[in-house]
């Protein structure tokens, strides 16, 4: 004869039952919050993506010279110009960032709790900080409210600029023999700041003259300390005195990468 169970054990029961019930939904609760806490750092990587490229990779043996800062030639203002081209930025060629538009019509990318960015130039003035700020949305907290990163910016002056002081130029000229100028090397790029058409000439002007041969040995210049924006930039020869280019003849277009060290070597004509 088969006896049914007591009131006790009953309850005994339904409490194994509750408890497991609550330790999966914990689980589950704990689970979508370290997959929204990883969907943020994946956002964030790519936030940097956008705008400093993929230095990691190469193209045809060379660092990859790509994203907003390549582009425009300074830092973004806001996670907006990362999707829509800004006034005053010709050289944009985004969406940097793939995403969808909202419920109301407008772009937006989020963290991966859904908030908004915290999003600004640091006190220094030349970096980038971007930060989520946790499941509440809000400045602090813990665990999974915690703001991310906790410190740190998320791009600094090494990242997107190069000290021309660190590129060294070798120069070749040919033409006419005896052809002579008194020249130097002038490099156009974006005041890294604003964004504003600059330049920059070397240090040193040479007076080159074409031996019997039609080409010269390499000469060299340099630049003085000054920061310019990762890209590919101009760079020109120009007579000394009056800062026109040699000959007419076009600028060169030199990749500038971010840490770079570099040796550029051109060839120019003198006429």
């Amino acid at each position: 004869m088969m006896r049914g169970l007591t009131l006790i054990e009953l309850l005994v029961v339904v409490f194994i039952l509750a408890a497991i019930a609550a330790t999966a939904v914990n689980f589950v609760d704990n689970a979508d919050l370290q997959a929204r806490h990883d969907d943020t750092r994946t956002r964030l990587a790519l936030v940097r993506a956008a705008v400093v490229g993929r230095p990691d990779r190469t193209v045809n043996g060379e660092p990859e010279l790509s994203g907003f800062v390549a582009d425009v030639g300074r830092l973004p203002a806001s996670i907006g110009e990362l999707l829509q081209a800004p006034a005053g930025a010709p050289g944009w060629r985004g969406p940097y960032l793939q995403t969808l538009p909202d419920s109301g019509g407008a772009l937006a990318f989020r963290d991966g709790w859904g908030n908004d960015w915290r999003f600004e130039r640091a006190p220094s003035g030349d970096s980038l900080l971007v930060q989520s700020l946790g499941s509440d949305g809000a400045a602090g907290g813990a665990e999974y409210a915690a703001d991310y990163p906790a410190a740190g910016n998320l791009v600094d002056p090494d990242d997107y600029t190069v000290d021309l002081a660190r590129l060294s130029f070798s120069v070749v000229f040919t033409g006419a023999p005896n052809a002579s100028a008194t020249v130097r090397l002038r490099a156009d790029f974006p005041d890294p700041a604003t964004g504003a058409a600059t330049s920059a000439r070397s240090a040193n002007a040479e007076t080159v003259t074409v031996p019997e041969s039609g080409r010269s040995d390499p000469v060299a210049f340099t630049f003085a300390a000054m920061r310019a924006p990762i890209g590919v930039r101009d760079v020109v020869v120009v007579e000394d005195a009056s800062d026109a280019p040699l000959g007419g003849s076009p600028a060169a277009k030199v990749a500038f990468p971010a840490r770079a060290q570099l040796v550029v070597r051109l060839a120019w004509r003198v006429p």
